[in-house]
Parts: structure tokens; sequence; C-alpha cells
């Protein structure tokens, strides 16, 4: 599959959804993807801050319906389409900063107090981009536990992890 089929249509379903929401946007674009968590692009969205905050909702929940909304709309029509995302205002820019400044910290207390580290609970995708943010890491390893909604990652000393065994 063409990856310029996949933004093509991508970018088409992603109109025709927000027409279809009468949410007017300042720009779209489509951006090189991020390999770590291979994706072929990233569909860039640039709306109002009032719109915003409707498309991304509380925690990204919004922007994380709208993103598998778009997915199966563009596989409706190419089934072997390229993998991508979305990004609203830069929320996941900003998010994935975040996201290392909670893993550097975790890591740092793991390592000196030999202690599991339990991140708060996070979507798939904040995971995805946790675990790959954690694996740049020596001496820790990230473990997924919990179920749904409360779904997180616990950062454990390997040094601890196998004397405790």
């Amino acid at each position: 599959m063409e990856e310029s089929s996949s933004q093509s249509v991508a970018l088409q379903e992603l109109r025709a959804l927000f027409k279809m929401l009468d949410i007017s946007t300042l720009e779209i674009e489509a951006l090189p993807g991020r390999s770590e968590l291979q994706e072929s692009f990233v569909l860039s969205v640039l709306v109002d801050k009032e719109t915003s905050r409707l498309l991304i909702g509380q925690h990204g929940l919004a922007l994380a319906a709208i993103q598998y909304l778009l997915h199966a709309l563009v596989r409706k029509t190419l089934p072997e389409a390229s993998n991508f995302s979305i990004d609203i205002n830069e929320y996941w820019a900003q998010k994935r900063m975040l996201l290392e400044k909670r893993a550097k910290e975790a890591v740092q207390s793991a390592l000196h107090s030999g202690q599991p580290v339990w991140l708060s609970p996070m979507s798939s995708y904040e995971r995805k981009i946790a675990y790959f943010i954690l694996s740049r890491y020596t001496g820790v390893k990230a473990t997924g536990v919990g179920k749904g909604e409360e779904r997180r990652i616990v950062v454990t000393s390997v040094a601890r992890a196998v004397s405790g065994d």
C-alpha cells in the first residue's frame, strides 16, 4: 500500500468528518510519522482553542475516538492502509514531553529506591508512547497491569526484580 494513497484517503475522510460535524479547521497537513510508534504519517490539525477542547476531550478520550473512527473509515476504503495518528493543536507532542518527564522520574525512583513505581492509568496510545520512552533506559523493566481504564505501567528496577526471585 502506498503511503500517499493512505494519506490522501485519510485527509479526505477527516475533512468530510469535520464538515459533517460543522467543525472548521485552520489547517490540516500530513507530517512524517514517528517510526518508533510504527506510524507512516501524522495528520496535524490546527483549530481554535474552544474547538480543540471539544475534539481532544478529557485526557484525550475524544481524540482517541476520532482517531479510531478515522482508521475505520480509511480501512473501509483501503484495507491495507498505512498506520497513522491524528494530533490536534500538538496535543500528542505536548503529552509526549510530559510522558518523557514522568518516565525519567519513575526510572530514577525505581533505581534509587529499588521499589516498583506505578504510573497513572493511561490510554493504549499513551502506554505505547511510554513503553517506547522507557525502553531507552537500562536497568529497569516496564510491565502493564490492570484492565480497561485502570491499565497502567509499573516500572521496576531490573536488579531488584532479579534479586527478588
